[in-house]
């Protein structure tokens, strides 16, 4: 593949993927307007998607295939040039999916005795959380498209993916100090 090639197929990955993105957090959130549904619900049903997506991922295992075209194509693009690495990177996710599905499952089982109120959610609130994450993930995924697509063979990815992990581990608990802060700005303002 050339560098035109690749650039087009990952302006395309971003593409997709925001819309996705956007599409699922719009949908989630009007269905949790309409269905009035409480915390311990709302992250029970957060806990089923990643323990599910966790665990399918893990089952498939080093497969390529896609409903979606273009991950597919940036599947078999990523494995050519990561190697093990590749496996390695998927498998690590998929656990890290589960992991989080326990601790909303345990999040959902400590709230179950709350008062059963529903979510109200500000617009504003909802514009700032739908921002912060899409632009989370595009910064990362360029971070990474830039670390592959640059990469002359597979022996510079060793020991990628416990690098990539830690820094992920440290920038989520930095952006959930900022989300944390920016959800109590709303919830006080």
């Amino acid at each position: 593949m050339n560098a035109k090639e690749i650039s087009n197929m990952r302006l395309k990955q971003l593409l997709v993927s925001n819309i996705l993105i956007f599409s699922s957090v719009i949908l989630f959130f009007t269905v949790v307007k309409i269905a009035s549904i409480s915390v311990s619900q709302f992250t029970f049903v957060v806990g089923i998607i990643l323990a599910l997506q966790g665990i399918v991922g893990l089952v498939r295992g080093d497969t390529t295939k896609s409903v979606i075209p273009i991950f597919e194509k940036v599947a078999v693009y990523e494995k050519g040039k990561m190697g093990s690495e590749w496996y390695k990177e998927r498998k690590t996710n998929f656990i890290w999916n589960i992991i989080l599905g326990g601790f909303m499952f345990m999040q959902s089982y400590w709230n179950r005795r709350m008062p059963e109120q529903s979510f109200e959610w500000e617009i504003a609130f909802l514009i700032t959380v739908l921002f912060i994450i899409l632009l989370v993930i595009n910064i990362a995924s360029i971070i990474r498209f830039r670390k592959i697509d640059t990469s002359i063979n597979s022996t510079e990815f060793k020991g990628y993916t416990r690098k990539s992990n830690a820094i992920g581990v440290a920038i989520g608990i930095i952006l959930a100090i900022i989300l944390g802060v920016i959800t109590l700005s709303f919830v006080f303002l």
